[in-house]
Formats: C-alpha cells, structure tokens, sequence
C-alpha cells in the first residue's frame, strides 16, 4: 500500500476551489465509471487514486489497465485517505486528478448546441452536460452565471460527458 504524497494530497484539496483549479488548470474526477470515461477520452489525466475497494476487483483493473496504457501514474492508498480527498458524503475510493479542456471560443451558427446560463447547481450543470451528450449535440456554451463545469460535483454528475463533448465559451450575444 503506498502513502498519497503531501503534494497531491494537498492539489487534491485546493481542486475543491473554484479559485484552485483556475489557478492550476486542473481538475478533479470521482467514481470510477467517470474517470474511466475521462481515461477512454482525449483529456490528459495526470494521476490516480485508487483505493483498497478497487485493488483486485473488476472495476480497479479496468482502471489500472487504462491508466497503463496511457502511462499514468497510479497510487494505491486506503480507501479512507482517497475517500477523504473526494467531494461527496459518501465517496468512493477513486480520484484522478486531470488537464480539463478551456472553454472553446467557437461560433453557435453552425449544429445544435445547448447554452446553459445560470445554471447555479453543479449537479444541474452536469446533468445538462450529459443530456447534451446523450441527445448528440455538438457542444455546451457556458454562459454568465453559470457554475464552473470542472466543479468536482458537475463532473460526476456529467456522467464522464464532459470529456467527450466541447465546452464552449458564450457567444458574444450572451450578456451576464
């Protein structure tokens, strides 16, 4: 069983911050069907967490085997030290820590997209994000008022969507 270093530990825990991770241009992904989603996606994954939960069953080896092939770093700690860095009431032991995608500055007159202004509840925000995804849209612009899509919370509940769809910026016709 390894540690989970102090330097990931502690850019887990400022990940929780909007702030944070608009100051490192990172993220965070939970559960293990979305970080398998961000794994099988173009988004660069820095690392992974896995705890004992995942260690020898199914789930903890797909997760292992597509960290391997892209040649990410994996740690296994305990499932209390990885659940003590996730944002749910009730975490599972698994954590990776990414490069999430800028909001892609692209014009909304060509396909179908979904504008998601206001949207103040993250899981609100990821539930669109996967409806979006679901219905084959070409992207998500993210308007004024809207909650940061790389919130822990609208990532998982995005279902993995959100590294498979663009996220746009506002077209300019879009005013807070």
């Amino acid at each position: 069983m390894t540690r989970i270093s102090q330097s990931k530990e502690r850019l887990a825990r400022r990940l929780a911050s909007r702030r944070g991770r608009e100051r490192t241009g990172l993220a965070l992904a939970e559960r293990p069907e979305v970080i398998l989603e961000a794994l099988r996606s173009e988004v660069e994954v820095r690392w992974l967490l896995l705890g004992e939960e995942y260690r020898s069953g199914p789930r903890g080896r797909e997760m292992a085997r597509a960290a391997r092939e892209r040649q990410v770093e994996t740690v296994l700690a305990t499932d209390a030290a990885v659940g003590s860095l996730c944002a749910t009431d009730a975490p599972r032991a698994a954590l990776a820590c990414l490069v999430p995608p800028s909001l892609a500055p692209v014009s909304l007159a060509r396909g179908r997209h979904l504008l998601a202004v206001g949207v103040q509840v993250p899981g609100n925000l990821g539930a669109l994000v996967r409806s979006a995804w679901a219905l084959g849209l070409d992207g998500v612009a993210i308007g004024p008022g809207t909650v940061d899509p790389w919130n822990p919370k609208a990532v998982r509940a995005s279902a993995g969507a959100v590294f498979h769809l663009p996220l746009l910026a506002p077209p300019p016709w879009v005013r807070g």
